[in-house]
Parts: structure tokens; C-alpha cells; sequence
């Protein structure tokens, strides 16, 4: 079961000085630091968050500040300030057991200082500091229902085209937020890795020619630099260029295999597909590009064109809705990137904590480390 432990501080509670003060002495003792246990049988303890408060404000004292601190602690009349002592000392002790008594190589406070800024409550999310998501480039979806496929690809790669996408990634981050850089490239690159796919199928075709939209919606959709798009477009361009010529290529190399005893027939096969699904495809991007329809809104110019090339029907006509469907709920989430209308889910997966206790045992810590650093500045 796990154990999850905090505190509780109030506010209207003084937390007790040392002895060696009459004052001190006369101070309010107080409440206990409860524990409870929640519905998911978490326990939620308020004096483990005291506890764990206490330990870290000690652990960034220098050593002299450390030991004084200590001793205010030990001396008081309230037995939660003793226990924060021992507590410390403890896992000091434990420390100093595993890792030895020099430290100090792996403690770096201005590091820490540094990481603690991270956190800070004025951070300010800009162009230059917001977490970016790079979109995922979408599976295939098969008609056939064929789950462990995996596209064509050979040992070829158009390098060349990488590099010219590598090297505008730096600008995109430098003149773009970054979550606009990351849809524009990783959008244009997504493209790119499709264009090493040797077509065989309706489902190759349908998933490569969706891939290009999604990298065209991004150039259009994002305000980039002019030179920026216009590069980006024309790496997009050269990748269907390429692809089309590997595509001849792997035809014209399997075809050297049909009258081979081992491999003919499935030279064959290869040779009648991929022949096909090269001209299915070369007509359908004409016919897209020319009437500037959105490839998941040319269902009837999709089903027109098929007509001609039946050697690509292998399915059953519903699963062509199926494939829309698929397509379509994959770009209603990139629109959703493009316009970083990003949200968390209604349910939390997050376990239900008593706040209430939490912020008790942190509250209270902050009281004591008050008095200490005030006992410190004497």
C-alpha cells in the first residue's frame, strides 16, 4: 500500500521556543499533526509534511547556520521541534553511512539555487520557455485489417532532404514559438519519412497523400517567415518527387526478378501492385492538386479514380469508411495542436489528497522556520 505522507500547519498556532527563555516557555503548545487515511487508502499525514518542510529548509544551511538551527530545535519544549532534530539527524546519519561524511562533491547549491528558480511562481511562459509537443506521425490504417504491418521502405533514404530540414529547424525555433516550430517541422518531416514508403496498397496511398495535407495545413496555417514556407514547401515537394522515383526504381528492380524460380511469383505480385498504386497515386495528387480539395473530403474522387485501377480493391467497401473515420479523428487533433487548444482530461488518474492536511503541516513548518531564522539573525 502506499504510503503518502504530509503535514498540517495553523496558522494561529506559535510554534514553541526553545527553553532557554521564560517567554518561550509560556508559549501555546500545539495542535497535534494529524494523519488520516483517505478513500484510496492513502495515508495523509500532516506531520510527515512538517517533517519533510523542515528537513529541507536545514539541508540548504551552511554548516554553522545548520548546527544552530539544530540547537534551537533540540532545546525546545515542543516535542515537534525535537522530533524535526532528530528527524534530521537521522537521515544525516544515513547518509553519511551510504555515501561517506565528504558530501560536498555532489552537493552543488548553486545549482540547486538554480532549479529552484525553476519552480518559481513568477515564471513567465513565452515563445522561448512553453513545452511543445512535436506531432506524431499517424500509423496506416489497413483495410485489411493487417495489424503487424509495416510500410516498404529498403535500405535507401534521401538524406539530403534531411539535412536541408535539419538545418531550417534552427531558424523555425529561432524566429517561431515553440510549439508553432515543432508542428511546422515535425509536420513537413513526418512527410518526408512517408516519402521512403514503396507503395503497394489503397492504404499506402490514402495514408501518404494525408501526410503531405497535414504538412501543407501546417505551412499554411503557421505565420512563418516567407523564405521559411517557402523552403519548407519545396523540401515537401522534392519528398514527392522522391518518392515517385524511388517508387520506379523498386519496380524496375523487382521486375529483374520475375522469371526467377524462388522469387517470381512474388516479384510478380509486387510488380502488379506497386504499378498500380504508383498511378492511382500519381492521379489522385493531380486531381487534388487541381481542384484543391482536401484529400479526407474527395471521397467520390477517391472512389472514382479506384474504378480504374481494381487490382487496388481488397477490401470491403465499409472499411473505406472506416479509414475517413480514422483519418478524420487524426487531423481533428492536429488542428487541435495547430491552434495549441491543448486540455487535460475530465478525469484525474491523480489520487484524491486531503489538502487540508497538507497545507497544515507545511503552514506550521513556516511558522517554525520563521522563529529559527529570526533566533539565526541575532
Amino acid at each position: 500500500m502506499n504510503n503518502i505522507q504530509t503535514t498540517l500547519s495553523s496558522s494561529s498556532v506559535a510554534p514553541i521556543l526553545p527553553k532557554a527563555s521564560a517567554s518561550q516557555e509560556s508559549q501555546q503548545q500545539p495542535a497535534g499533526l494529524l494523519t488520516t487515511t483517505n478513500k484510496l487508502g492513502l495515508r495523509v499525514s500532516a506531520e510527515a509534511q512538517y517533517l519533510f518542510e523542515i528537513d529541507k529548509y536545514l539541508s540548504a544551511l551552511d554548516k554553522t547556520a545548520q548546527d544552530k538551527a539544530l540547537s534551537y530545535l533540540s532545546q525546545s519544549s515542543d516535542p515537534l521541534q525535537q522530533q524535526a532534530s532528530d528527524y534530521f539527524k537521522r537521515a544525516q546519519e544515513t547518509l553519511d553511512q551510504a555515501l561517506g561524511k565528504d558530501r560536498s562533491a555532489l552537493i552543488d547549491r548553486t545549482e540547486s539555487e538554480k532549479l529552484r528558480k525553476l519552480l518559481d511562481v513568477e515564471f513567465e511562459r513565452n515563445g522561448s520557455t512553453e513545452v511543445a509537443i512535436i506531432p506524431m506521425g499517424v500509423k496506416v490504417f489497413r483495410l485489411d485489417g493487417n495489424d503487424n504491418f509495416y510500410p516498404v521502405q529498403l535500405n535507401s533514404r534521401n538524406d539530403a532532404l534531411k539535412h536541408q530540414l535539419d538545418a531550417l529547424e534552427k531558424t523555425a525555433y529561432s524566429t517561431l514559438g515553440n510549439q508553432d516550430a515543432a508542428n511546422l517541422i515535425g509536420s513537413v518531416r513526418n512527410a518526408l519519412y512517408a516519402s521512403e514508403n514503396i507503395l503497394l496498397s489503397f492504404d499506402d496511398v490514402l495514408h501518404y497523400n494525408y501526410t503531405i495535407e497535414m504538412a501543407r495545413k501546417a505551412i499554411d496555417f503557421i505565420d512563418a517567415p516567407e523564405n521559411l514556407s517557402s523552403a519548407l514547401t519545396s523540401i515537401l515537394n522534392q519528398g514527392i518527387s522522391y518518392q515517385n522515383s524511388k517508387q520506379s526504381k523498386f519496380l524496375d528492380d523487382t521486375r529483374k526478378f520475375l522469371n526467377d524460380g524462388r522469387v517470381g511469383q512474388a516479384a510478380s505480385e509486387d510488380v502488379r501492385l506497386g504499378t498500380a498504386a504508383q498511378l492511382y497515386n500519381n492521379q489522385l495528387q493531380a486531381t487534388l492538386n487541381a481542384t484543391g480539395l482536401s484529400v479526407l473530403d474527395a471521397r467520390g474522387v477517391i472512389t472514382q479514380l479506384l474504378t480504374q485501377h481494381t487490382d487496388l480493391i481488397r477490401f470491403s467497401p465499409d472499411k473505406l469508411e472506416d479509414a475517413f473515420i480514422f483519418y478524420k479523428q487524426d487531423f481533428e487533433n492536429f488542428e487541435r495542436a495547430l491552434n495549441k487548444d491543448f486540455y487535460r482530461p475530465s478525469q484525474s488518474n491523480e489520487p484524491n489528497i486531503d489538502s487540508t492536511l497538507i497545507d497544515t503541516g507545511r503552514n506550521y513548518a513556516m511558522n517554525v522556520i520563521e522563529e529559527i531564522n529570526s533566533y539565526l539573525s541575532k
